[in-house]
C-alpha cells in the first residue's frame, strides 16, 4: 500500500466519523428547542468561567516546566500549553503540538528535539491519564465501550515503545533510511531521547501532574454544568462527561475537535438522562468556554508577534536545527 493510498484512507475515515458524529447530534435535532436550552444561560457567567478555566490548566504548565527539566520558566510553559491548544483548535492535523514545540524552542532557546520529546510524553501522559479515568467511570457506569478502544490502543502504543527502550540502537540505523540529512539528524536525536534511560521523566511524578490536570477539568466541567447549564448530574457524571470528551478529542475529526467531542459529550449526557437538545446546548458552551482563551492566546501570538512554525535556530550534536 502506497503512502498516498494511506492518506486517502485515512482521510475517508475521518470524513466518515465527522459525518457520523454530525448526523447523530442533528438528525432528530429541533433548532427551536436547542435555541430555548441555550438561551437561558447568563453570557457573563459564561464569560467569568472562560477567566476561571485558565487556573484548572496551571498543572499542565508545571509539568511541561518538570519535562524541560526547568529550561522552561512556569509562564512561558504555561503560554506554550496555551498556544499549543489554540492552534489546534484553528488548524487540523494536530498541528498545536509541533506548535507548541517551536513555541518552547523560540522562547526558552530548547532544541527541537528536546521540545517535541517533551510534547510527546506529554501527550503519552494525558493519554494514559484518560486511560485511568475511563476505566474508572466505565466500570461505575458498566459503560465499557468507554475504555475498551482506547485500552487497545494503548497497548499497542506501550508495546513500540517497549521495544524502543529495549532496542534504541535499531530504531536509530532505521532513521538513516529518511531522504534528507537535517530529518535524519532531527529524528536521530528525538530517538536516542526517548530510547535513552537518562531522558525519561520519572513515571509517577508525570502522571501525578496528569491526573492532577485531568482532576482540574472534571471539577470545572462539575462546576460549569451545574452553575451555568443547570445540569445537576454530580461529580462521576461530570467526570463521565469530561472523559467522554476526552476519548472523543482523540480521534480523527475536525479541528479542535469539533463533532466528535459533541457526540461523545452528548452520549455521555444521554446515559445521565439529559435531553438531548439541552445535553448539546450545554456541551457547545463548555466547549465554546474551554477552546476561547486558548484561540484568543494563539491569534495575538501569530498576528502580533510574527510567530511561525519553523527550527528553532538552536543546532544539536548531529547537525540537527
Amino acid at each position: 500500500m502506497t503512502s498516498q493510498t494511506r492518506t486517502r484512507l485515512l482521510k475517508l475515515f475521518q470524513a466518515v466519523i465527522i459525518i457520523a458524529c454530525f448526523w447523530y447530534l442533528l438528525h432528530d435535532m429541533r433548532v427551536e428547542e436547542l435555541l430555548a436550552a441555550v438561551r437561558v444561560y447568563s453570557p457573563w457567567r459564561v464569560l467569568l468561567f472562560m477567566t476561571i478555566f485558565l487556573f484548572f490548566v496551571l498543572p499542565a504548565g508545571i509539568r511541561l516546566n518538570y519535562l524541560t527539566g526547568g529550561k522552561a520558566t512556569l509562564p512561558t510553559a504555561l503560554a506554550a500549553f496555551v498556544f499549543g491548544n489554540g492552534v489546534n483548535n484553528l488548524l487540523p492535523a494536530k498541528l498545536g503540538e509541533v506548535a507548541k514545540a517551536a513555541y518552547l524552542a523560540r522562547r526558552r532557546h530548547i532544541s527541537a528535539a528536546e521540545s517535541l520529546c517533551a510534547v510527546f510524553w506529554e501527550r503519552l501522559s494525558d493519554l494514559n491519564a484518560v486511560l485511568v479515568y475511563a476505566v474508572a467511570i466505565g466500570l461505575y457506569f458498566n459503560v465499557s465501550r468507554l475504555y475498551l478502544p482506547l485500552l487497545g490502543g494503548m497497548l499497542i502504543l506501550w508495546c513500540g515503545l517497549l521495544l524502543l527502550f529495549r532496542f534504541p540502537e535499531t530504531f536509530v540505523r532505521m532513521t538513516g533510511r529518511l531522504p534528507s540529512e537535517q530529518l535524519r539528524g532531527l529524528t536521530r536525536s528525538i530517538v536516542e531521547r526517548l530510547g535513552g534511560a537518562a531522558h525519561r521523566p520519572r513515571w509517577l511524578v508525570l502522571m501525578g501532574l496528569s491526573l492532577a490536570l485531568w482532576c482540574g477539568y472534571v471539577v470545572f466541567t462539575f462546576w460549569f454544568l451545574a452553575a451555568v447549564c443547570h445540569l445537576p448530574i454530580g461529580a462521576g457524571g461530570a467526570a463521565l462527561v469530561c472523559i467522554a470528551g476526552g476519548v472523543g478529542l482523540i480521534l480523527p475529526s475536525m479541528p479542535a475537535g469539533l463533532g466528535a467531542y459533541e457526540a461523545a459529550c452528548v452520549t455521555a449526557l444521554g446515559v445521565l438522562g439529559v435531553d438531548k437538545a439541552q445535553a448539546l446546548g450545554a456541551v457547545l458552551t463548555l466547549h465554546l468556554t474551554q477552546m476561547a482563551p486558548f484561540v484568543l492566546f494563539a491569534g495575538y501570538v501569530l498576528l502580533r508577534e510574527d510567530f511561525h512554525l519553523r527550527p528553532s535556530p538552536h543546532k544539536e550534536p548531529h547537525g540537527e536545527a
